[in-house]
């Protein structure tokens, strides 16, 4: 549960509480960041192993504020590339191991304008993003959903890549595309996308709407129009993802020991984290393979992180049954 400081359960003010299906609990990491009456947390969520926490909350590093930090298990620290800019994170994605993060954030301060992808090494901007062209400082990306290999943003923004697209857009690998009823420029009153879902196999939307392609909507539509678009940008050049060429192999070589096939020979640091993001175990690993002891573990998902001495990243999930 996050949101700003409050408490619950006798548990002192905190702006995060953990739920492990009996109850609220505190949020360990939480307490390492300095106390701020208006300290907000939007949203904490696992990615490669490390517990990710965007708002705007006091930098537990130095003066200032953040929005967005990772939790490595033991302390906080940046992520990489992704700037000093203070723009809110509205919305977080992860598809095929890639995290997608849109919001009120900029470049240069941030690597993007309202959306940016992160591999867990290198960003992605998407091109020139998007933008509220009659007030560029006010876009606001307000949310994001993944459909049939798509990925469509809402929000408050007039362009996208460049071409006209009035609070709903969407990127097909290579370009921006503008969506019927969403594709004219709207002079002083662009029109705001805040909510996406996919139920069934269908899109829908929420909005500020109150007609589409002549047709009176209530603010609420269904997309039905397939791979049909307005129009479309130049193709951008997008840089491949690095990935993990070789993902981690784990299993259980005795009912307390894990082995862990490393990609290549190194001198590994692995740490094992559970579901809330706290680190259970860490060990330095020399070669290719090596144990990890983890007796009496309970029940649930489990995250395997091997970094070589270049602070390359390899991650693996277990469940524990």
């Amino acid at each position: 549960m996050t949101g700003f400081s409050s408490s619950i359960c006798g548990y002192p003010e905190a702006a995060v509480f953990r739920y492990d299906g009996d109850g609220f609990h505190e949020w360990p990491p939480f307490q390492e960041i300095p106390y701020y009456a208006n300290n907000y947390i939007g949203t904490v969520f696992e990615f490669q192993g490390y517990t990710y926490m965007s708002g705007s909350y006091r930098d537990p590093l130095s003066s200032g504020f953040c929005n967005l930090m990772r939790h490595n298990g033991s302390t906080w620290e940046y992520v990489p590339g992704w700037g000093s800019g203070s723009g809110a994170i509205k919305d977080v994605v992860i598809h095929n191991d890639v995290l997608y993060i849109v919001g009120a954030f900029r470049e240069p301060g941030t690597p993007g304008n309202g959306l940016a992808a992160f591999d867990g090494q290198n960003w992605l901007d998407f091109g020139t993003g998007l933008e509220l062209a009659i007030a560029p400082g006010y876009t606001s990306v307000l949310t994001l959903q993944w459909f049939h290999d798509d990925l469509f943003v809402g929000g408050q923004f007039t362009t996208a890549g460049g071409i006209p697209a009035n609070g709903l857009a969407k990127w097909n690998g290579t370009q921006w595309c503008s969506l019927p009823g969403f594709d004219q420029e709207p002079g002083p009153n662009p029109q705001s996308v805040p909510g996406m879902a996919v139920w069934r196999d269908s899109l829908y939307i929420v909005g500020a709407f109150t007609e589409l392609e002549g047709q009176p909507f209530n603010r609420v539509a269904q997309w039905i129009g397939g791979d049909a678009v307005s129009g479309c940008s130049t193709p951008i050049s997008v840089p491949e993802f690095n990935g993990q060429q070789e993902p981690l192999s784990v299993w259980n070589s005795t009912e307390s020991t894990w082995t862990i096939q490393l990609p290549y020979e190194d001198l590994w640091s692995v740490s094992v984290f559970d579901a809330t993001g706290n680190e259970i175990r860490s060990e330095q690993v020399t070669g290719k393979q090596g144990n990890v002891d983890l007796p009496d573990l309970a029940h649930g998902i489990y995250i395997v992180r091997a970094t070589d001495h270049q602070g390359v990243p390899f991650t693996a999930k277990i469940a524990v049954q």
